[in-house]
């Protein structure tokens, strides 16, 4: 992950996972590894960032919900 890793999940991912009882997997990479991984089907991804030039493209090509 890189920039504040050990922040975000002392503070965000830990407390949440707790009070959810979920483990979260960051699964890093850039923009188009992660839209690729959708098209591919070789992942089960419940969130997903993307910067909007790709989240546009997971919309028209009708992987990601409009």
């Amino acid at each position: 992950m890189g920039f504040a890793e050990d922040f975000f999940q002392e503070e965000i991912y830990a407390p949440f996972e707790e009070e959810h009882n979920v483990n979260i997997v960051v699964d890093i990479g850039n923009n188009a590894e992660r839209l690729n991984r959708i098209r591919q089907g070789t992942a089960t991804i419940d969130v997903i960032y993307l910067s909007d030039y790709y989240a546009q493209q997971g919309i028209e090509e009708g992987y990601l919900p409009n």
